[in-house]
């Protein structure tokens, strides 16, 4: 047997040193929490409560395997071995504790991958899951090593439940933007990216639908207003809208054109009054009046506006407004 003659405090976890002597009687392990107490201090006892898993079976067989800790031991001593012998531990005393911080051996694995000595000794008072979870947080200032951001990102999106391959480097540059340079953090920022891809796939693919159900009336409006290059543009841009995913059904075509333009385009479009899906092809004041000055109009006066006309058209998902302006200023 031994005799107990000094003991001393690495991390909170109290360790003996003993000197052998001649057997008395036999020590039996801790049977209850007061016992565990008295042994090992109220800071261990802590520990134990507010990680319940120790007392599960699985785990208990996990902590007693000696092929885990021949494993994990020679990668904690290959890689946190000039750490632990610096401190004054003793390599072994360390495998046992952290294995016994650990809830499985994919745990241990995973946070040894990731954690340096110095972190695991700042959080090891911690549950190992939170600190797992956590990970991809842990600042430089925990340790001297800086976590590596690739690893870190990684991380994030498995933490997140989603699929490294489902993101390009494009989209891990913006995770690591948002979460460093925006303060958004890294889970979150994981997130914004991944949903952001996931709209902008679900627009592309209503577009192509769209697009597919506009295809005839696009090339009949074509057909029909290619000697005029301004109903060209307006139907251009009735057609851009009309298969956006998202998009205001009220748009201004591009530069300014003569009142004398405007009206033979009025003309035209009120002659092919529906073209295959679009319909109701119309200006407001018809081909006698279709130019009204918007800042002086009755209804909704808009000073920043002067004079338009309004090229309407349905094409399945209410009326699409294209704006004309005339060179001709109020």
């Amino acid at each position: 047997m031994s005799e107990l003659i000094a003991t001393r405090t690495v991390r909170g976890s109290v360790v003996h040193a003993r000197k052998h002597t001649a057997p008395t009687e036999r020590v039996h392990p801790p049977r209850t929490l007061a016992e565990l107490q008295r042994l090992a201090g109220n800071g261990a006892v802590a520990t134990l409560v507010r990680a319940p898993s120790v007392f599960d079976p699985a785990l208990q067989r996990f902590v007693a395997s000696k092929t885990v800790k021949s494993v994990l031991g020679s990668t904690i001593s290959k890689k946190w071995g000039k750490a632990i012998k610096a401190e004054g531990s003793e390599p072994a005393d360390i495998v046992t504790e952290f294995i016994a911080w650990c809830d499985s051996k994919d745990q241990a694995e995973r946070l040894l991958e990731k954690l340096t000595y110095e972190q695991y000794s700042a959080n090891c008072h911690r549950a190992a899951k939170d600190v797992e979870s956590e990970l991809i947080g842990i600042r430089e200032d925990a340790g001297p090593k800086e976590v590596d951001t690739g690893a870190r990102i990684q991380a994030a999106i498995k933490s997140a439940g989603y699929n490294a391959k489902d993101f390009t480097a494009a989209d891990l540059q913006s995770i690591e933007t948002l979460a460093t340079v925006g303060g958004l953090g890294w889970q979150p920022a994981v997130k914004n990216v991944y949903e952001t891809n996931a709209k902008a796939a679900e627009d592309a693919e209503l577009r192509n639908q769209r697009s597919l159900k506009y295809a005839a009336t696009k090339a009949a409006g074509d057909l029909a207003f290619a000697a005029n290059p301004l109903l060209m543009t307006i139907w251009s841009a009735a057609h851009g809208v009309a298969v956006a995913a998202t998009a205001s059904k009220n748009a201004t075509a591009p530069g300014e054109y003569s009142d004398g333009q405007i009206q033979a385009a009025v003309a035209l479009w009120h002659h092919h009054a529906d073209i295959v899906l679009a319909s109701n092809m119309h200006v407001p004041g018809g081909t006698a009046n279709p130019i009204q000055d918007k800042s002086t109009r009755p209804v909704n006066p808009d000073p920043t506006r002067g004079r338009q006309a309004d090229f309407i058209s349905a094409w399945g998902g209410g009326d699409i407004n294209i704006h004309v302006d005339s060179n001709v200023h109020h």
